[in-house]
């Protein structure tokens, strides 16, 4: 099971209230991010590398730290009015802050932690 780590302006990112980050201002964000690109399409083989697993989602941004890594997929939830990334590494979080800082924001984990 994956542990996902949330950029949000919530008290806790599943409580509901207003304070959401739209859809517009995450597209304007990434749209100014040289190293993210809205893709719409997250792909990864299974560890068999038999089977290709697709999701497609509006506003689903990618991040890719080298050209050797694997993309880091940033996740945008209406619903939810944030972002996420599952199971990220270090790396990821340091620019989930980095995201974070820039939309007014914080990174919160699953259980309400905050880094």
């Amino acid at each position: 099971m994956s542990y996902d780590i949330h950029i949000t302006r919530k008290n806790h990112w599943a409580d509901d209230n207003d304070s959401v980050i739209t859809g517009s201002e995450w597209k304007e964000l990434a749209d100014n991010d040289p190293e993210i690109e809205i893709t719409g399409v997250a792909e990864a083989k299974t560890a068999d590398g038999k089977t290709t697993i697709r999701m497609e989602k509006e506003l689903l941004g990618q991040w890719k730290k080298s050209p050797d890594d694997a993309p880091i997929y940033f996740v945008y939830s209406d619903k939810e009015g944030g972002l996420l990334v599952s199971d990220p590494d270090k790396d990821a979080i340091n620019k989930m802050k980095e995201i974070a800082i820039r939309l007014n924001a914080k990174v919160q984990g699953d259980d309400g932690e905050v880094y």
